[in-house]
């Protein structure tokens, strides 16, 4: 009998266990809500593609909005990772902005 109650207290909990195991997705977020702090919670090898997503939105919704070469995004991060720091609550957008009208 207790055979039988144990195996049942094991079938009863793997539904919580596989959901545990699941990992976490990240809440979607707009390209201009992304803000410093999730920017730099990102993995390295993601930060330029944030950083690109991020720049051809401002670019799809300001069309006058200064032109950046792809190939520089990685040279770029470094920068937008130390200024991010400094403000965390802002957005990245705000950050690329300020970065980019000192360049």
């Amino acid at each position: 009998m207790r055979n039988i109650l144990a195996i049942g207290a094991v079938i009863a909990l793997l539904p919580l266990a596989s959901a545990n195991a699941a990992p976490a997705k990240a809440p979607a977020k707009p390209a201009e809500k992304i803000t410093c702090r999730d920017f730099i919670a990102l993995e390295d090898t993601f930060k330029p593609q944030a950083v690109s997503l991020v720049l051809g939105y401002d670019r799809a919704k300001r069309p006058d909005a200064e032109v950046v070469d792809v190939t520089g995004i990685n040279r770029v991060v470094p920068v937008l990772v130390s200024s991010c720091r400094a403000r965390p609550s802002e957005t990245l957008l705000q950050r690329i902005r300020a970065r980019l009208s000192k360049l």
